[in-house]
């Protein structure tokens, strides 16, 4: 009676190694899934909230002549000296061109949401699988050369 009891116990030990190893497989697939799912946003970029809206407001007759007069003064924003009045004289001239100013609204939550949620989705998805699938390979082709 003992031995049927350990020879069922041994092929119990076996079942249970087998489904350790499955379940540590899921634990660092899981894992791993987890860890890609919340540094995709961050890799891709699309954690950035960039705004969704511009905003055109007709220039008036005065603020058209303010900046004509300020483009012949530095001939076409060649005469600004540092960084910072080179880049409003770029912005104003565009203005001028367009025949408006150009304001940045907010951004929509609902799409950086979406966004963010599904690039998190798709990258827990493909690392999950991979983490089963690049096993199984290399099993089979161990199996293979050994054959």
């Amino acid at each position: 009676m003992t031995a049927v009891v350990n020879a069922s116990d041994a092929s119990l030990d076996g079942e249970s190694a087998c489904g350790d190893r499955v379940l540590k497989q899921w634990k660092i697939a899981l894992s791993l899934a987890v860890v890609g799912a919340v540094a995709a946003p961050f890799v891709f970029g699309t954690w950035k909230a960039r705004p969704t809206k511009e905003f055109l407001v007709p220039l008036t007759p005065d603020q058209k002549e303010k900046i004509a007069a300020r483009m012949e003064k530095t001939n076409n924003c060649e005469r600004e000296i540092t960084y910072g009045s080179k880049l409003i004289c770029e912005t104003q001239k565009r203005d001028l061109e367009r025949g408006a100013e150009s304001y940045h609204g907010g951004f929509a939550v609902e799409g950086y949401v979406a966004i963010n949620s599904a690039v998190a989705l798709g990258v827990f998805v493909a690392v999950f699988g991979l983490a089963f699938l690049i096993p199984a390979i290399v099993r089979a082709y161990w199996r293979w050369l050994n054959t």
